[in-house]
Protein backbone atom coordinates (compact mmCIF):
# COMPACT_ATOMS: atom_id res chain seq x y z
CA UNK A 1 0.00 0.00 0.00
CA UNK A 2 1.49 3.13 -1.10
CA UNK A 3 2.20 5.83 2.01
CA UNK A 4 1.77 9.36 1.22
CA UNK A 5 2.18 12.32 3.30
CA UNK A 6 1.74 15.73 2.98
CA UNK A 7 4.85 17.82 4.12
CA UNK A 8 3.84 21.50 3.70
CA UNK A 9 2.53 22.58 0.02
CA UNK A 10 3.94 19.16 -1.01
CA UNK A 11 2.35 16.09 -0.92
CA UNK A 12 5.31 12.98 -0.86
CA UNK A 13 4.22 9.33 -2.49
CA UNK A 14 6.62 7.30 -1.16
CA UNK A 15 6.16 4.27 -3.20
CA UNK A 16 6.80 6.60 -6.34
CA UNK A 17 9.53 8.59 -4.81
CA UNK A 18 7.90 11.42 -6.22
CA UNK A 19 7.11 15.28 -4.60
CA UNK A 20 3.95 17.28 -5.85
CA UNK A 21 2.57 20.36 -5.71
CA UNK A 22 0.40 22.08 -8.25
CA UNK A 23 1.97 21.64 -11.51
CA UNK A 24 5.15 20.47 -10.31
CA UNK A 25 6.28 17.01 -9.83
CA UNK A 26 9.73 15.93 -8.97
CA UNK A 27 10.96 12.34 -8.56
CA UNK A 28 13.53 11.90 -5.74
CA UNK A 29 16.53 9.47 -6.30
CA UNK A 30 15.74 5.69 -4.46
CA UNK A 31 17.84 6.37 -1.92
CA UNK A 32 16.75 10.17 -1.14
CA UNK A 33 12.90 9.22 -1.46
CA UNK A 34 13.62 6.27 1.34
CA UNK A 35 15.10 8.79 3.68
CA UNK A 36 12.54 11.37 3.11
CA UNK A 37 10.09 8.59 4.00
CA UNK A 38 12.26 7.85 7.02
CA UNK A 39 11.98 11.42 8.18
CA UNK A 40 8.35 11.42 7.59
CA UNK A 41 7.52 8.01 10.01
CA UNK A 42 9.95 9.76 12.78
CA UNK A 43 7.93 12.40 12.78
CA UNK A 44 10.49 15.14 13.85
CA UNK A 45 12.85 13.00 15.85
CA UNK A 46 16.44 13.13 15.40
CA UNK A 47 17.53 10.67 13.48
CA UNK A 48 20.90 9.93 14.26
CA UNK A 49 23.54 9.46 11.10
CA UNK A 50 24.32 5.39 11.98
CA UNK A 51 19.96 4.97 11.88
CA UNK A 52 19.92 6.20 8.61
CA UNK A 53 23.15 4.30 7.77
CA UNK A 54 21.56 0.94 8.87
CA UNK A 55 17.84 1.86 7.71
CA UNK A 56 18.83 3.31 3.78
CA UNK A 57 22.42 1.36 3.30
CA UNK A 58 21.59 -1.95 5.08
CA UNK A 59 23.98 -0.93 6.81
CA UNK A 60 26.66 -1.30 4.30
CA UNK A 61 29.81 0.98 5.25
CA UNK A 62 29.38 4.39 3.95
CA UNK A 63 30.45 7.87 5.31
CA UNK A 64 28.42 10.60 6.79
CA UNK A 65 29.09 12.97 3.81
CA UNK A 66 27.37 10.40 1.69
CA UNK A 67 24.29 11.06 3.95
CA UNK A 68 24.46 14.60 3.42
CA UNK A 69 24.57 14.59 -0.19
CA UNK A 70 21.34 12.78 -0.52
CA UNK A 71 19.89 15.25 2.31
CA UNK A 72 21.07 17.83 -0.08
CA UNK A 73 18.93 16.10 -2.84
CA UNK A 74 15.77 16.11 -0.78
CA UNK A 75 16.37 19.85 0.22
CA UNK A 76 17.02 20.85 -3.42
CA UNK A 77 13.57 19.07 -4.33
CA UNK A 78 11.65 21.01 -1.70
CA UNK A 79 13.14 24.16 -2.40
CA UNK A 80 14.61 23.67 1.06
CA UNK A 81 17.88 26.22 1.95
CA UNK A 82 20.66 24.68 4.04
CA UNK A 83 21.01 27.86 6.18
CA UNK A 84 17.57 28.92 6.60
CA UNK A 85 16.05 25.22 6.80
CA UNK A 86 11.63 25.16 7.06
CA UNK A 87 11.74 21.27 6.13
CA UNK A 88 15.11 19.60 7.36
CA UNK A 89 17.36 20.34 10.49
CA UNK A 90 20.54 19.34 10.21
CA UNK A 91 21.91 18.61 14.00
CA UNK A 92 25.74 18.78 13.59
CA UNK A 93 27.60 15.41 14.33
CA UNK A 94 24.46 14.17 15.38
CA UNK A 95 21.88 13.17 12.58
CA UNK A 96 18.82 15.42 10.68
CA UNK A 97 15.17 16.09 11.96
CA UNK A 98 12.35 16.80 10.12
CA UNK A 99 11.51 20.74 11.55
CA UNK A 100 8.13 20.11 10.00
CA UNK A 101 5.03 17.72 11.33
CA UNK A 102 4.16 15.77 8.11
CA UNK A 103 0.27 14.50 7.81
CA UNK A 104 0.09 10.80 6.88
CA UNK A 105 -2.59 11.09 4.25
CA UNK A 106 -5.69 8.56 3.39
CA UNK A 107 -6.57 8.08 0.05
CA UNK A 108 -9.80 10.41 0.23
CA UNK A 109 -6.88 13.33 1.35
CA UNK A 110 -4.70 13.00 -1.49
CA UNK A 111 -6.15 15.74 -3.56
CA UNK A 112 -3.23 18.10 -4.29
CA UNK A 113 -5.85 20.79 -5.22
CA UNK A 114 -6.01 21.38 -1.52
CA UNK A 115 -3.49 24.11 -2.34
CA UNK A 116 -5.09 25.82 -4.97
CA UNK A 117 -6.72 28.68 -3.13
CA UNK A 118 -3.16 29.77 -1.87
CA UNK A 119 -0.98 29.51 -5.58
CA UNK A 120 -3.74 31.75 -7.28
CA UNK A 121 -2.87 34.39 -4.75
CA UNK A 122 0.56 34.20 -5.05
CA UNK A 123 3.43 33.01 -7.51
CA UNK A 124 5.44 29.95 -7.39
CA UNK A 125 8.49 31.38 -6.19
CA UNK A 126 6.72 32.93 -3.11
CA UNK A 127 4.80 29.16 -2.21
CA UNK A 128 8.45 27.56 -2.31
CA UNK A 129 8.75 28.62 1.19
CA UNK A 130 5.40 28.03 2.46
CA UNK A 131 6.76 25.01 4.66
CA UNK A 132 6.22 27.30 7.72
CA UNK A 133 2.77 27.14 7.30
CA UNK A 134 3.34 22.95 7.53
CA UNK A 135 4.28 23.66 11.42
CA UNK A 136 1.13 24.79 11.90
CA UNK A 137 -0.97 22.92 9.49
CA UNK A 138 0.41 19.47 10.34
CA UNK A 139 0.14 20.01 13.52
CA UNK A 140 -3.75 20.15 13.90
CA UNK A 141 -4.54 19.04 10.39
CA UNK A 142 -7.95 20.05 8.80
CA UNK A 143 -9.59 18.89 10.70
CA UNK A 144 -13.94 18.13 10.50
CA UNK A 145 -15.40 20.44 12.74
CA UNK A 146 -19.38 21.04 12.92
CA UNK A 147 -20.71 23.75 10.70
CA UNK A 148 -22.20 26.53 13.14
CA UNK A 149 -24.44 29.62 12.04
CA UNK A 150 -21.49 32.08 11.20
CA UNK A 151 -21.79 35.01 8.86
CA UNK A 152 -19.26 34.83 6.16
CA UNK A 153 -16.31 37.28 6.22
CA UNK A 154 -14.61 38.00 2.85
CA UNK A 155 -11.05 39.85 3.56
CA UNK A 156 -8.42 40.95 0.94
CA UNK A 157 -4.89 39.34 1.68
CA UNK A 158 -2.15 40.86 -0.10
CA UNK A 159 1.25 39.95 0.38
CA UNK A 160 3.14 40.86 3.39
CA UNK A 161 5.30 43.88 2.85
CA UNK A 162 8.77 43.41 3.37
CA UNK A 163 9.79 46.27 5.37
CA UNK A 164 13.29 44.89 7.14
CA UNK A 165 15.18 46.88 4.54
CA UNK A 166 17.10 44.15 3.62
CA UNK A 167 16.05 41.57 0.36
CA UNK A 168 17.73 38.66 2.60
CA UNK A 169 14.55 38.46 4.25
CA UNK A 170 12.67 38.43 0.89
CA UNK A 171 11.84 34.58 1.42
CA UNK A 172 11.18 35.05 4.97
CA UNK A 173 8.30 37.82 3.08
CA UNK A 174 7.22 35.34 0.61
CA UNK A 175 6.44 32.00 2.81
CA UNK A 176 4.52 34.37 5.83
CA UNK A 177 2.40 35.67 3.13
CA UNK A 178 1.68 32.35 2.56
CA UNK A 179 1.59 31.27 5.26
CA UNK A 180 -1.54 33.50 6.53
CA UNK A 181 -3.46 33.33 3.41
CA UNK A 182 -3.46 29.04 4.57
CA UNK A 183 -4.54 29.89 8.06
CA UNK A 184 -7.01 31.96 7.04
CA UNK A 185 -8.63 29.52 4.81
CA UNK A 186 -8.34 27.10 7.77
CA UNK A 187 -11.56 28.42 9.11
CA UNK A 188 -14.57 27.40 6.98
CA UNK A 189 -16.66 30.78 6.59
CA UNK A 190 -14.00 32.68 5.25
CA UNK A 191 -12.96 33.51 1.54
CA UNK A 192 -9.68 35.43 0.80
CA UNK A 193 -8.82 37.65 -2.67
CA UNK A 194 -5.33 39.38 -3.27
CA UNK A 195 -7.63 42.60 -4.52
CA UNK A 196 -11.02 43.58 -4.54
CA UNK A 197 -14.25 45.04 -2.76
CA UNK A 198 -13.85 42.66 0.49
CA UNK A 199 -15.50 43.40 3.84
CA UNK A 200 -11.68 43.88 5.65
CA UNK A 201 -8.54 44.42 4.65
CA UNK A 202 -6.02 42.40 6.24
CA UNK A 203 -2.48 43.07 6.02
CA UNK A 204 1.11 42.46 7.16
CA UNK A 205 4.47 44.19 7.81
CA UNK A 206 7.69 42.14 8.10
CA UNK A 207 10.00 44.35 10.04
CA UNK A 208 12.93 44.03 12.71
CA UNK A 209 11.65 44.35 16.12
CA UNK A 210 14.48 43.50 19.04
CA UNK A 211 17.10 42.71 16.95
CA UNK A 212 14.49 39.76 15.41
CA UNK A 213 12.52 39.41 12.38
CA UNK A 214 8.70 40.13 13.74
CA UNK A 215 5.29 40.67 11.77
CA UNK A 216 3.01 43.48 12.25
CA UNK A 217 -0.54 42.22 11.74
CA UNK A 218 -3.53 44.53 10.82
CA UNK A 219 -7.00 44.57 10.04
CA UNK A 220 -9.01 47.76 8.52
CA UNK A 221 -12.62 48.26 7.65
CA UNK A 222 -13.60 49.94 4.00
CA UNK A 223 -13.19 53.39 5.62
CA UNK A 224 -9.91 52.60 6.37
CA UNK A 225 -9.56 51.83 10.13
CA UNK A 226 -8.04 49.80 12.00
CA UNK A 227 -10.52 47.13 13.26
CA UNK A 228 -7.66 44.79 14.55
CA UNK A 229 -4.12 44.67 14.86
CA UNK A 230 -1.82 42.14 16.50
CA UNK A 231 2.29 41.15 16.30
CA UNK A 232 4.03 38.08 15.68
CA UNK A 233 7.58 38.90 17.30
CA UNK A 234 10.18 36.84 16.48
CA UNK A 235 12.79 35.02 16.22
CA UNK A 236 11.71 33.17 13.03
CA UNK A 237 11.28 29.92 14.37
CA UNK A 238 8.66 31.43 16.66
CA UNK A 239 6.43 33.25 14.39
CA UNK A 240 4.39 30.11 12.71
CA UNK A 241 2.95 29.60 15.90
CA UNK A 242 2.61 33.38 16.96
CA UNK A 243 0.92 33.94 13.21
CA UNK A 244 -1.76 31.22 14.11
CA UNK A 245 -2.43 32.44 17.12
CA UNK A 246 -2.64 36.03 16.71
CA UNK A 247 -4.83 35.04 13.08
CA UNK A 248 -7.06 32.83 15.53
CA UNK A 249 -7.74 35.21 17.77
CA UNK A 250 -8.58 37.68 14.62
CA UNK A 251 -11.15 35.70 13.53
CA UNK A 252 -12.71 34.89 16.86
CA UNK A 253 -12.66 38.60 17.07
CA UNK A 254 -14.32 39.27 13.85
CA UNK A 255 -17.58 36.37 14.69
CA UNK A 256 -17.83 37.66 18.20
CA UNK A 257 -18.71 41.18 16.40
CA UNK A 258 -21.46 39.95 14.08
Amino acid sequence: MSETYRIGPWIFDATLGTLSREVDENRLEDRAARLLELFCRTGGRLVPHQEIIDEIWDGRSTSTNSVAVVVADIRRALGDPARQPVYIETVPKRGYRLIVSPERLTSARRDVGLLTPVAKFFPPWGIALIGIAVMLIAAVGFQDRPAPARVELSLAAAPVANETGSEDYAPLQAAISDLIVVELLRHDHVTVNETGREDLQFAGRLIIWSGHPAVSLVATNASGETVWSGMASGPENKLPRQIRRHIKTFIDDMDAMD
